[in-house]
């Protein structure tokens, strides 16, 4: 699962310093285009979205 901090939440855990992190709009437009390119190459859109849909 995704965990979602906020800069207060990194500034005070010192393990998180060394993380490296990514906006969530650029992680959402990645899965689009790996969809896509999925889709493209002949996986199924339908089970696809059944699939991600189901992810909480």
């Amino acid at each position: 699962m995704i965990t979602e901090y906020t800069i207060r939440d990194i500034n005070r855990n010192d393990t998180l310093h060394k993380e490296k992190f990514v906006l969530a709009r650029e992680a959402v437009e990645l899965l689009e285009k790996f969809i896509a390119a999925a889709v493209k190459a002949g996986a199924s859109e339908d089970k696809l979205m059944e699939i991600i849909s189901d992810v909480k």
